[in-house]
């Protein structure tokens, strides 16, 4: 587990002592950081779609667009709104 990690694990424990139970049941954090904040955010708003299934098929489609460079904040500009909408 990584140094911020364990800070942030040892700082809730005793910060919120409900909390602090609750973080001993579940063990450690598995939660890799992304560098790439952007898609991530991308992600984010995208899995908030009506299911899982609607939103990995907008994601698919939305990256294909996008092209091998991925989520790239210039790229989602140059999308028109017809391209946008046939993402889905």
């Amino acid at each position: 587990m990584s140094r911020i990690w364990t800070k942030a694990k040892k700082y809730l424990q005793q910060a919120d002592p409900i909390l602090g139970e609750i973080i001993t049941e579940v063990g450690p954090c598995r939660l890799l950081p992304h560098e790439d904040y952007f898609s991530v955010l991308v992600q984010s708003i995208v899995s908030q779609q009506i299911s899982v299934k609607a939103a990995a098929s907008i994601g698919s489609r939305l990256l294909l667009l996008c092209g091998k460079k991925g989520y790239q904040p210039q790229r989602l500009l140059e999308l028109s709104d017809d391209e946008f909408q046939s993402a889905g």
